[in-house]
């Protein structure tokens, strides 16, 4: 879901519509922080240097990653 939605914009409200409307991204949101859950919502223009993919996508990513690991499903 992420690479896909990083390969069609980098515009960060383009890519927030992308996530809200990704079937995925609406099985996965309950799960996420707060912190995830706003990157995916708010309309604010955040810069994170040195981040590879647009914000909203690095933070969800970030977040995927902790579920994964609590849920035992990454070492």
């Amino acid at each position: 879901m992420l690479s896909t939605i990083a390969g069609e914009t980098d515009d960060p409200d383009a890519i927030r519509n992308l996530l809200q409307n990704h079937p995925v991204f609406l099985s996965l949101e309950p799960h996420l922080s707060t912190e995830a859950r706003r990157a995916a919502y708010a309309r604010s223009l955040t810069v994170a240097a040195g981040v590879a993919v647009p914000y909203p996508l690095h933070i969800i990513k970030t977040d995927i990653i902790r579920i994964e690991r609590v849920w035992g499903l990454a070492k």
